[in-house]
């Protein structure tokens, strides 16, 4: 299945204690783990084929790890490629002068047919890795000295193109701004934590699943948001206003009112598709904005995806 962990900041970050957290993540992912980061005109890598959970190597690593403003990170599950490092996420490219880094989760399908390669290629042998390479010729088109939103609409374009291939969640840098982009299914999950510290200290953090127990906020499908120095600067889908707001999903108290409401303490989401009688596409987006939130939760969240009709859920009930 895979995880995603993005980190944009305006300041160099010590210690991060999420990692802690993301390293929980190997339950349910157990093929390999890796983190990228820049640090201030630098950048590094770090990754093992083996189990972050079993890993020595990531507790040294995250007690050594310098100040850094942007990271990607990643816990895998291999679906395409063995599990050797060299399919092992988050994978780095040089274009123009510049370090990409890049981390995938989902499955992509024939992308050779589709998508020839000329100027990059995979040392490994996954989908994520081609996907990647494929992004970097097209993204050679363009001009990346100075990037303008309508190099932003056409990096969304091609990863729309990908899409149509399979499942899609990925991050992306060179080191300046964060590209974060959720799958036009809604597969896996992908969310946000916007957060301010000492009044100007900014920081956005993305993950696949919300790591604290604050409030996250939700990717539309299909969509995505580009951050810089720690804040969101565009969104293919809304404006930066709304991203910051983050206003309720159109159906989010139609569901919360039927779960109060039903009689059973959990419910799969066919019974909610079935008795609000809802557009499925926008269901799922309400759905996943409370889950991010933490207003619901997934019971059977290491056996199902979370939008899996016959995944279960429940009202998290605040004390007070």
């Amino acid at each position: 299945m895979c995880e995603l962990l993005g980190i944009s900041a305006n300041h160099p970050l010590k210690k991060i204690s999420l990692f802690k957290e993301f390293k929980k993540r190997g339950i349910i992912n157990p093929d390999g783990w890796g983190i990228g980061f820049y640090k201030k005109r630098s950048f590094s890598l770090f990754k093992e084929e083996k189990n972050i959970l079993e890993s020595n190597a990531f507790e040294k690593f995250i007690i050594k790890m310098p100040p850094a403003r942007l990271i990607i990170a990643h816990v895998r599950k291999s679906s395409v490629g063995d599990n050797t490092i060299e399919n092992t996420h988050p994978f780095k490219k040089i274009l123009n002068g510049k370090t990409f880094v890049f981390a995938h989760n989902g499955t992509l399908k024939s992308l050779e047919h589709f998508f020839p390669l000329k100027r990059f290629f995979p040392t490994g042998k996954t989908d994520s890795e081609y996907a990647f390479c494929y992004l970097l010729e097209r993204l050679h088109e363009i001009s990346l000295s100075n990037w303008k939103e309508e190099h932003f609409n056409f990096l969304a374009k091609i990863i729309s193109q990908i899409n149509k291939k399979g499942s899609f969640n990925m991050l992306l840098s060179e080191g300046r701004y964060l590209f974060s982009y959720f799958d036009k299914t809604g597969f896996n999950g992908l969310c946000y934590n916007l957060k301010t510290e000492e009044k100007t200290k900014k920081i956005s953090i993305i993950a696949s699943k919300r790591l604290t127990s604050e409030k996250w906020r939700s990717f539309k499908f299909g969509e995505l948001i580009v951050f810089q120095k720690g804040e969101p600067i565009f969104s293919n889908k809304r404006s930066i206003k709304d991203i910051i707001k983050s206003s309720e999903f159109i159906y989010e108290k139609q569901i919360l009112e039927f779960l109060n409401s039903f009689k059973k303490r959990e419910i799969k989401i066919k019974d909610i598709l079935e008795h609000l009688k809802l557009p499925k596409k926008i269901t799922l987006e309400s759905l996943h904005s409370l889950l991010c939130k933490g207003e619901i939760e997934q019971i059977d969240w290491t056996k199902r995806k979370w939008n899996n009709i016959n995944s279960h859920y429940k009202i998290v009930k605040n004390d007070g």
